[in-house]
Formats: structure tokens, sequence, C-alpha cells
């Protein structure tokens, strides 16, 4: 009976001290709370720095990381900064998120992803700043938005990658990555970094080439163009896409053709389209010189 009556005492006692216990939850949001008024970066630190340390799997550690990493880089501490950034984003095992995480563009994750980029540049470790760059375009899903927003920011970090490229005199990487990026007809609007990839492209060729030998190249690569096609089978359609390919400083450019039998058309066919008297292989070459790769080439 005595031993009965001391566990039910012990089990009320446990009960009570885990209730006043406090959790990773409690530290975030009083933090967080306290944000709204006037919070101040001792506070950020005390509990912050508790809560990453003693719940290191919380998911309110990507949140808790990128505001010390704020503190840390209002201080002028980058070191300790980057290390934080790095944390929001790889977490405890330092690895990237899944591919099928779907990271928005306005969450706690980019943001560090982009502040971590940022002090990585500026500190002159430009590899690193690469990675997370290409890591920000290929092993990460994040959502820009649609149409326009998507291709803007794709293209924006192209031309920001290239730019390292350069700095770490990398120039045929970066021409090869802008390539990519190179639309059949010039766009109408800019980007982040206001000139569009064709634009840089265009600088860096000036700087760094010799504008007889791209031309030569390039005539070259569009006279042994080639056709493929692309079989889309799925519930809804049942489309045949043909693409025009050329190889061009070894970067191999396709822009689609048209569809078949299916009503997609692009610029390319219907182009050609506008030169019947002669053969397709003529009609394809002529419109492969109209387009905004073969202009700016032309004109360096």
């Amino acid at each position: 009976m005595i031993r009965l009556v001391l566990l039910v005492i012990f089990c009320i006692a446990a009960t009570a001290n885990a209730r006043g216990q406090k959790m990773a939850e409690d530290y975030y949001y009083e933090t967080i709370h306290v944000s709204d008024t006037s919070i101040s970066d001792s506070i950020v630190l005390t509990n912050f720095s508790y809560l990453v340390e003693h719940f290191p799997r919380s998911r309110f550690c990507t949140d808790a990381y990128y505001f010390l990493g704020q503190v840390h880089e209002k201080k002028g501490d980058d070191r300790l900064a980057i290390s934080a950034y790095r944390r929001s984003i790889l977490g405890q095992d330092e690895q990237l998120p899944p591919r099928d995480t779907v990271l928005s563009d306005f969450g706690t994750a980019v943001h560090s992803l982009k502040q971590l980029i940022d002090l990585y540049e500026k500190t002159g470790n430009y590899d690193s700043a690469l990675y997370f760059l290409y890591a920000e375009d290929t092993a990460l899903s994040i959502f820009h938005g649609c149409g326009t927003g998507e291709d803007l920011a794709r293209e924006g970090s192209a031309i920001r990658r290239a730019n390292l490229h350069l700095k770490l005199n990398q120039v045929r990487d970066a021409e090869r990555l802008l390539l990519t990026y190179v639309p059949f007809t010039k766009r109408g609007y800019e980007g982040e970094y206001g000139a569009s990839a064709s634009e840089r492209l265009s600088e860096i060729f000036s700087k760094y080439d010799n504008a007889n030998t791209l031309n030569q190249q390039i005539e070259k690569a569009i006279e042994n163009y080639s056709l493929d096609t692309v079989y889309d089978r799925t519930d809804t359609r049942q489309d045949t896409m043909v693409y025009c390919f050329f190889n061009f400083l070894g970067v191999k450019i396709g822009y689609f053709y048209r569809g078949l039998p299916g009503p997609y058309e692009d610029e390319v066919y219907k182009y050609s389209l506008e030169l019947p008297s002669v053969s397709e292989k003529e009609r394809i070459v002529a419109v492969l010189k109209k387009s905004e790769l073969y202009r700016m080439v032309r004109q360096l």
C-alpha cells in the first residue's frame, strides 16, 4: 500500500515537472512574440541558441538558425552567420532537403540560402557560393511563381553563376551556362540583373573570344543541325514533338520545331513556312539564322 502511494506521488510530481518544462515551441514563440515589439539581439541569442542546442531535431530550428544568422551578420561576424545560415538550410545532418520538398520563395530556408550565397560571395568563397546557387537551381524545389516569374528567377541565377565562374577564371563554363538561357527570339523584359542572359553572354564573348572564330563556329553549327523527335505519352495527350538541335561551343542547343500531328507550332516552324520555294534544310537553316544567338554572334 505504501509503495502504491509513493508511486502515485512520484507520478504526480513527474507530471507537474513535465508540464512546467519549456519545450522548443515555448522558446520559439516567446522570442517571436517579443519581436512584435522590440526584440533584442541578446534575447535571440539566448533563446534560440538554447533551442537549437537542446532541441536539434525541432521543426523550429530552421527559423531559429536564420534569426541567429541575422544577429551574427549584424554584429559583423560573418563566420558565425555563415554557420547559422548553413544549418538553417541543411539541418543537423548537413544535407539538402529532399527534392520533393517544395520550398516557398518567401520561406525561411530560402531567405537563409540567399543570405548564405551573399556572404560567401562577399567573403570571396566563390566555389561555395556557386555550389549553393547550383543547388538553388537544381537540387532544391523552390516555387518562384509561374510563367515569367519563374523564368526571371532562373535567368537571374544563371547570370549570377556566370559572373562567379568568371571570378574563378572559368570563362568557358560561364559561356556554356549562359548559352542554355538564350531564347530563340529576344525577350522584352529585364530580369534581376538588368541585362538578359544573351546580353551578358555578348559582353563575355566580346571580352574573351575572337569574333571571327565564333562566327565560323556558329555558321558550321547551324549547317550541321539535326532534328530529333520526342514522344509525349500521357493520359490526355498523344503528341510527337520535333526539335531542331545544333551544337555550339560544346552546348547542345535546341529549339522546338513543331508538333505532329497536333496544333503546336513554334518560331522555327512558322518562319520556315515563309520560305516554301526551297528545301526543308534550306528553310530551317535560314530560320535558325533569325535566332537571337546567331544575331548576337554576328554582331560581335
